[in-house]
C-alpha cells in the first residue's frame, strides 16, 4: 500500500480512533498514529477482526492502521484479505456517499478512492470484474467536479484508481469509453495542466490512449474529432512548455499526440483542428509543437523517439501547410533556419537507413517465390514511412527556396551568384550538403525500384516529387552532374504512380516544371535528360493508355491530360529536332483519341490544349506523310475539324479567351503556349492537308468563325 497518499487522512481520522473502545489492537493504532513503532505480526490479525465488525466508523480508523501496517508495497498476502475482508460494497458506500455535498461526505469520497487505488496495485484486485463499477462512479465525480481538491495527492489517486482498473480488463476501456470518457477527460486537461502535478497529466494522457488504441478508431476518431482537437492542442502545451531536462515526459506526450495525428484515421481530426484553428487564429499550440519536436531531436532519445517526431512534423504540416515550419519567428532575422537543418539531417540519417533496410528486405524477398508476409508487412510500413521522412524533406526544400528569393538571391541551390547572407552561410552549407546526399540516394532507390519493375507506391511518389522539385532549383551544372550519374530516366518516373491513383497524375504534374525548365534552357541537359529517355513515347503512349479506353473529363482525367499536354506542346515547340519516324507514329496516333477527348466537353481550356497539340502534330505535314501513320477517315476528321475549328473562331474572338488563373490544371505560360498556336489553323496550314479543310469547312458553313481565318494567318 501507498503510506504516503494514506497520511493526508491521519489527522482528520485520529479522533475516530480515539472514540473507540479500548483495546491493545486500538492502542497499537494510537501509537502508530503517533509515530511510534509497534510489532506487525500480530497486528494485523487483529486488524481484521476489527474490519469484520459493524460499525463503519471503527472501520475507517483500521484502514489507516492497515496502511501503516502493510507498509511492505509487495505484501500482496495481506492486502488480498484486508480487501476481501472489507468487499467491494464497503467501499463503493463510500463513494456514493462521497458524490453527496457536506465536508464530512468529502472526506469519505478522498478515503475511499485513496485506499481503492492502493489496493488495485495488486493486478489480481484491479482484474475484478466487479470493479468496473468503480469507473461509472468516477467519471460521473470528474465530471461534476469532484476531484478538484487542496491535495494534489488525493488528485492523482482518481486518475490513478480509473487507470489500473481500466487497463486491468479487457471490459474496462469499453466501460470507460461509454462513461463518457474522452470527452470528460478532454474537459478537464485545462484544468489539470493548471492545477495537477505530472503524475496526474500522464494518468490522464494514458486513459485517453487506452480508448484509442483498444477501441475501434472509426469510432472514436469520427464519433469524437472535436475533443480529440481539444487533447492535442492541450497536451501541446506540455510538449512545448516542458522542461527539456524532463525527456521522459516529453517523449510521452510525443506518443500520444502522435497517436493522434499520425493516424490513419485521423482526417476528422484534423478538419477540426482547421477549424479550431480559423476561429481562434491562436498559434500558440503550433509553436509548441514545433519547438517540442526540436528538443526531441536534439535530445537523447531513441531513433524510434526520433523518427516519430519527423512524422509528427510532417503530418502538422499536413494540418497547416508548410508555413508552419516557420512558426512565430521574425522572418528577416532568419533563425529559424537551425530547426530546418535539425529537421533536414534527421530526416536524412532515417532516409538512408529506411533505405538501405529496404533494400535488404527486397534482396530477401526476390530470393523466394513466395515472401512471408512479415516481410511483405515489412516493407509496406517502410514505404509509407519514406513516404513521409521524403514529403518533409521537399516541404524544407521549399521554404529554403522561399527564403533564397525573399533575400533577393536567385531561387538556386548550387548557384555561386545566390549566396546566402553571411549569418545563414553556414547552416545554408550544411543544409544544401545533406539535400544533396539525400537526393542521391534516393535516385538510387528509384534506379533500383526500376530494374524490379516497380512504379507504384506513395514512396516511388514522393521520390519523384522531391527529385522534380530538387532538380528544378538546381543550376545547370549540378544539373547536369546529377543527370549524367543518375540511372532514372524521365521515362520512368512520368510513369510512377501513387497508391490510390489509377493515372500518374501527380508524377506527371510534379515533373512538368523540370521539363520546362529543362527543354527551355541548356541543350546538352535536354539531350541527356529528354533525348535519350525515350520519354515522348513513354509519355504518349501513358495518355494513350488512359484516354482510349475511358474518354472521360473528370477532374482527375483533366489533370492528367493537361500535365501531358502541357508537356508535349513543350517538346514539340522547342524541341522539332526531337521528331523522328518513331515518335511521329506515336504522335500521330494521338490524334483522333485527343481530339474525341476534347470535343466531348465544353471547357473551352481543354479544347484550346488540344487544338493546340493536334496543330503542332500536323506542322510542317503533307497529308500524304500523314496518310503513311494513319487514315484520314470521318472517326478522326470530324472529331479533329471540330476541335480546330471551336479553337479558332475563340481565337479569332479574343476578349472570349478566359484567364489562365481560371484553370488550376495549366502550368504558368502553357496556357498561352497552346494560345499561340492557333496561327496553325490558317489557310497556308490547312492546304497542305485537304482532307483536314474540307472537313472544317463542313464544320463552320455559314459561321463567322471560318470567314475569319484570313485574319489568322
Amino acid at each position: 500500500m501507498d503510506v504516503e497518499k494514506l497520511s493526508c487522512q491521519s489527522s482528520s481520522l485520529a479522533p475516530v480512533a480515539e472514540a473507540v473502545p479500548s483495546s491493545s489492537v486500538m492502542e497499537d493504532c494510537l501509537k502508530l498514529l503517533r509515530g511510534e513503532t509497534v510489532q506487525s505480526s500480530a497486528l494485523t490479525e487483529g486488524c481484521l477482526k476489527l474490519l469484520r465488525e459493524e460499525p463503519e466508523f471503527r472501520r475507517l480508523a483500521v484502514l489507516l492502521l492497515v496502511a501503516k501496517v502493510c507498509q511492505d508495497k509487495d505484501d500482496y498476502y495481506c492486502i488480498i484479505k484486508v480487501y476481501l475482508t472489507l468487499g467491494l460494497q464497503f467501499f463503493l458506500r463510500l463513494l456514493r456517499t462521497g458524490r453527496k455535498a457536506g465536508r464530512g461526505d468529502g472526506a469519505c469520497l478522498e478515503l475511499s478512492v485513496t485506499e481503492l487505488a492502493a489496493f488495485c496495485k495488486v493486478p489480481k484486485i484491479a482484474a475484478s470484474s466487479r470493479l468496473l463499477h468503480v469507473i461509472p462512479l468516477l467519471m460521473q465525480i470528474l465530471y461534476t467536479g469532484g476531484s478538484v481538491s487542496p491535495s494534489g495527492t488525493i488528485e492523482d489517486c482518481y486518475y490513478e484508481l480509473l487507470y489500473l482498473v481500466a487497463n486491468a480488463q479487457e471490459d474496462g476501456v469499453r466501460v470507460l469509453y461509454e462513461s463518457g470518457g474522452i470527452g470528460i477527460l478532454a474537459s478537464q486537461m485545462p484544468d489539470l495542466l493548471l492545477v495537477g502535478s505530472n503524475n496526474v497529466v500522464q494518468y490522464a494522457v494514458e486513459l485517453v490512449q487506452l480508448m484509442l488504441t483498444k477501441f475501434p478508431a472509426n469510432e472514436t476518431f469520427i464519433k469524437h474529432p472535436s475533443e480529440l482537437a481539444m487533447l492535442v492542442v492541450e497536451a501541446s502545451r506540455i510538449f512545448g512548455l516542458l522542461r527539456t531536462d524532463d525527456v521522459k515526459f516529453k517523449v510521452s506526450t510525443l506518443r500520444f499526440i502522435s497517436l493522434i495525428l499520425c493516424s490513419q484515421r485521423s482526417a476528422p481530426v484534423k478538419e477540426a483542428l482547421r477549424s479550431l484553428q480559423k476561429v481562434s487564429r491562436s498559434t500558440v499550440w503550433l509553436t509548441n509543437i514545433l519547438s517540442g519536436v526540436v528538443a526531441i531531436l536534439n535530445s537523447a532519445v531513441t531513433p524510434d523517439d526520433k523518427l516519430q517526431a519527423l512524422f509528427l512534423a510532417e503530418s502538422t504540416i499536413s494540418v497547416v501547410g508548410i508555413q508552419w515550419l516557420i512558426g512565430q519567428v521574425d522572418v528577416t532575422k532568419g533563425p529559424f533556419l537551425s530547426d530546418w537543418c535539425i529537421l533536414l539531417e534527421n530526416c536524412r540519417v532515417e532516409i538512408v537507413c529506411l533505405l538501405n533496410d529496404f533494400a535488404y528486405l527486397r534482396f530477401e524477398a526476390s530470393k523466394s517465390t513466395c515472401a512471408s508476409s512479415v516481410v511483405m508487412e515489412a516493407m509496406t510500413s517502410m514505404c509509407k514511412d519514406l513516404s513521409m521522412l521524403l514529403y518533409l524533406v521537399r516541404a524544407v526544400m521549399e521554404l529554403i527556396s522561399n527564403k533564397s528569393g525573399d533575400g533577393g538571391a536567385h531561387e538556386d541551390l548550387h548557384d555561386p551568384d545566390a549566396a546566402p547572407t553571411s549569418s545563414d552561410y553556414c547552416i545554408l552549407t550544411k543544409i544544401t550538403s545533406a539535400l544533396e546526399e539525400t537526393i542521391l540516394f534516393v535516385l538510387n532507390y528509384l534506379g533500383d525500384a526500376k530494374e524490379h519493375g516497380q512504379n507504384r507506391g506513395d514512396d516511388l511518389l514522393a521520390s519523384v516529387e522531391l527529385i522534380a522539385k530538387y532538380l528544378e532549383l538546381a543550376s545547370d551544372g549540378y544539373l547536369l552532374e546529377i543527370l549524367d550519374e543518375a540511372s532514372v530516366p524521365l521515362n520512368y518516373m512520368l510513369s510512377v504512380l501513387g497508391n490510390d491513383e489509377v493515372c500518374p497524375v501527380m508524377s506527371t504534374g510534379a515533373l512538368l516544371p523540370l521539363i520546362n525548365v529543362i527543354v527551355m534552357g541548356n541543350h546538352a541537359i535536354r539531350d541527356v535528360f529528354v533525348v535519350t529517355s525515350g520519354a515522348l513515347e513513354g509519355l504518349v503512349k501513358s495518355l494513350l493508355s488512359f484516354i482510349v479506353p475511358t474518354s472521360m473529363v473528370e477532374d482527375v482525367s483533366l489533370m492528367f491530360c493537361y500535365n501531358c499536354c502541357c508537356i508535349l506542346l513543350i517538346f514539340l515547340e522547342y524541341c522539332p529536332k526531337l521528331r523522328s519516324a518513331e515518335v511521329d507514329v506515336s504522335l500521330f496516333i494521338l490524334l483522333g483519341p485527343v481530339s474525341r477527348w476534347a470535343v466531348k466537353t465544353n471547357n473551352m481550356a481543354i479544347i484550346l490544349m488540344a487544338s493546340s497539340l493536334c496543330a503542332l502534330i500536323l506542322a510542317s505535314q503533307f497529308e500524304k506523310d500523314v496518310l503513311c501513320y494513319l487514315e484520314l477517315n470521318p472517326d478522326l476528321l470530324n472529331p479533329l475539324s471540330q476541335v480546330i475549328s471551336r479553337s479558332v473562331a475563340v481565337y479569332a474572338r479574343a476578349s472570349d479567351v478566359p484567364e489562365e488563373d481560371d484553370h488550376p490544371y495549366l502550368a504558368k505560360g502553357c496556357y498561352q503556349l497552346a494560345f499561340s498556336h492557333f496561327k496553325y489553323c490558317g489557310s497556308s496550314w490547312v492546304e497542305r492537308l485537304p482532307s483536314l479543310k474540307e472537313a472544317i469547312e463542313r464544320q463552320t458553313e455559314g459561321s463567322e468563325a471560318w470567314q475569319l481565318k484570313d485574319k489568322l494567318d
